[in-house]
């Protein structure tokens, strides 16, 4: 029997069903080749992995030299404000730094395939258009996770040197420092989904990294500068709060601490998602 058969009532040709079905797998594939072939990503994504180990590069060498430029300064007194886990303190301050690039980074992913029409013509080939963000928040996340990953070890790698000439050791293997390296990767793992889907909402890369970088360095400086409990509580329910919050270790903060803070910013992303998805679903690109 052939593929193609004449009904005989109607005397039409049915036509068998399409075979290679645009599934998943193919969109999430398509992103990735985006991913890897567009020259923004690519230049975000080295510029973070720089942009760490250099600071954390930078960080060592004024903790090795410190002393020595001033002579009323000791090591006792330079770590002191940072305890006697200084890997901890840094990996803090240098993810800061990774986690402004990730965000960057996110918004990137979709604002120049936005500004350049290859997201529209991605959409049209996607035309239930959830898939096709869906596999661009994925891949967003685990970029950022991976980033932020890499640049906490690098923190940990770079500065241990350091720390062990002043008889402080670090390893990763310490139970505390690998749960704040993970944290870490988590925190920007869930930026860059975050920003991915505020990229998606509005149309522009300045007006994107804008309102992300502004989120999460703008409004809790400013609210750092209102008196008042109030002020300060909201504060805490920002989402750069709540995401270093993960950065805590556990044994001085509790799993609790970590929970809420990882709930909270859970939040925000589920929310930005949300959002971003029930537009694109309702407006033109």
């Amino acid at each position: 029997m052939s593929a193609s058969t004449i009904s005989p009532a109607l005397g039409v040709a049915s036509v068998p069903p399409a075979r290679g079905q645009l599934s998943f797998a193919r969109v999430l594939r398509s992103e990735w080749i985006k991913f890897t072939t567009i020259r923004s990503t690519l230049w975000g994504v080295a510029l973070a992995l720089v942009g760490g180990a250099g600071l954390a590069g930078l960080m060592a060498y004024a903790f090795l030299v410190g002393p020595s430029l001033d002579s009323t300064l000791t090591a006792a007194e330079m770590f002191s404000e940072i305890g006697d886990r200084p890997a901890l303190a840094v990996i803090g301050f240098d993810i800061k730094l990774t986690y402004a690039l990730v965000a960057i980074l996110g918004v990137l992913l979709i604002s120049t395939e936005r500004a350049s029409g290859l997201w529209n013509t991605t959409l049209v080939a996607v035309p239930s258009r959830t898939p096709a963000l869906t596999a661009k928040l994925l891949l967003s996340g685990v970029a950022g996770t991976v980033l932020g990953f890499v640049a906490a070890v690098a923190t940990v790698l770079i500065t241990a040197p350091t720390f062990a000439h002043y008889g402080l050791e670090q390893s990763l293997l310490d139970p505390i420092l690998a749960q704040v390296v993970v944290g870490a990767a988590v925190f920007t793992g869930l930026i860059g989904v975050m920003s991915t889907a505020v990229a998606s909402v509005v149309r522009s890369t300045a007006a994107g990294a804008g309102i992300v970088l502004g989120l999460f360095l703008v409004v809790p400086s400013i609210l750092g500068l209102v008196p008042g409990e109030f002020a300060s509580r909201l504060a805490q329910l920002l989402p750069s709060a709540a995401g270093m919050m993960l950065l805590q270790p556990v044994d001085a903060v509790g799993w609790w601490t970590l929970a809420t803070g990882l709930l909270v910013f859970l939040g925000w992303v589920v929310a930005s998602v949300a959002l971003a998805i029930v537009l694109l679903k309702r407006k033109d690109v």
